[in-house]
């Protein structure tokens, strides 16, 4: 079996490609147990199938085998690997062309991008350190997921993608419509009593369902009791939560610490950090386009017809297990 080892703000993967007669889900996840012991030495499997309705399929497992229903993080590693191996699965929108003229080009227009993707994309350029000599090139995927047909627009120079904006849709705050027993038509900043602790907790659904409890110092929070606490607290949480401790430095700049269920501490997730500036605008804390910081890197993130998320994906390594 092939895989192709990633990562996303130290998010890590092991995607395979099963499109051309690939391992089935149940063949991958078990040898990555034999070789990676269970649960996973890593944040989960990105799976990669065909689609009737999209350019990819792709279903995304966390380390313990459960089906994640999306992966911020694992998604821009899918938008790496697919458009990096296979460019005929993509949609090229602009030719190989100098920074300064693609920057010009989403600064004023450019075909079939809405203003708020320019916008995010103009952004992510700006953040990347380029030379005079480099030539970039900007194509568009789109992926079938558990949660939805989703939009990735991947930035890229000679080496590849170095940067992935991917559309994640509108969030869901409704109670009724998430798996969450609180009472009510939304909850932010809603106080809860968890076990022996109190929290203020804010619920949103983007794909997987997420509490953000906002922090004075997200450095003193014990990410991984507290984490599980509420993660585990079937009476308001039946089928389990994602958990994000955050900090706010500025109304544009956030710092995070997750806590994943079915992966436990991780380095970064993509949709909490989505969640959490969905949860700080709904409050009063933040703006509507922030700068997320987390352990294993920064993910940027726009919210507005759609929620946008942006940041690297990394090619580790490759390799092939004989069974």
């Amino acid at each position: 079996m092939q895989y192709t080892h990633m990562h996303g703000c130290g998010n890590s993967f092991y995607v395979i490609d099963a499109r051309d007669g690939g391992p089935d889900d149940r063949a991958a996840i078990d040898t990555v147990r034999r070789h990676c012991g269970d649960p996973f030495d890593l944040d989960g499997i990105v799976m990669i199938h065909p689609s009737a309705i999209a350019d990819v399929k792709t279903v995304i497992y966390n380390s313990d085998g459960s089906r994640a229903p999306m992966c911020g993080n694992g998604v821009r590693c899918l938008s790496k690997f697919v458009v990096d191996h296979t460019p005929d699965a993509s949609t090229l929108l602009v030719e190989p062309t100098t920074i300064g003229e693609l920057t010009r080009a989403l600064a004023t227009s450019a075909e079939g991008l809405p203003p708020q993707v320019r916008r995010v994309l103009l952004a992510s350029i700006m953040q990347t350190e380029w030379t005079v000599d480099d030539r970039v090139t900007l194509r568009r995927m789109t992926a079938e997921t558990d949660s939805g047909i989703k939009t990735h627009y991947c930035v890229l120079r000679a080496d590849g993608v170095i940067w992935a904006t991917v559309s994640l849709g509108s969030p869901e705050t409704r109670l009724a419509r998430l798996n969450c027993t609180l009472d009510g038509d939304e909850a932010f900043d809603r106080m809860v009593r968890v076990g022996d602790g109190c929290f203020q907790v804010s619920v949103i659904g983007l794909g997987n369902l997420h509490c953000v409890v906002f922090v004075d110092d997200v450095e003193t929070v014990n990410v991984e009791a507290q984490g599980r606490l509420i993660e585990t607290c079937a009476e308001i949480f039946p089928d389990s939560v994602n958990v994000h401790f955050v900090q706010t430095f500025s109304p544009t700049h956030l710092r995070i610490r997750t806590w994943e269920r079915g992966a436990g501490a991780t380095l970064a997730c993509g949709t909490g950090s989505c969640a959490s500036v969905i949860a700080g605008m709904k409050t009063g804390r933040c703006q509507s386009n922030c700068r997320v910081d987390q352990p294993g890197g920064t993910i940027y993130v726009d919210v507005a017809d759609d929620v946008l998320m942006s940041g690297p994906a990394v090619e580790v390594s490759q390799g092939e297990w004989p069974d």
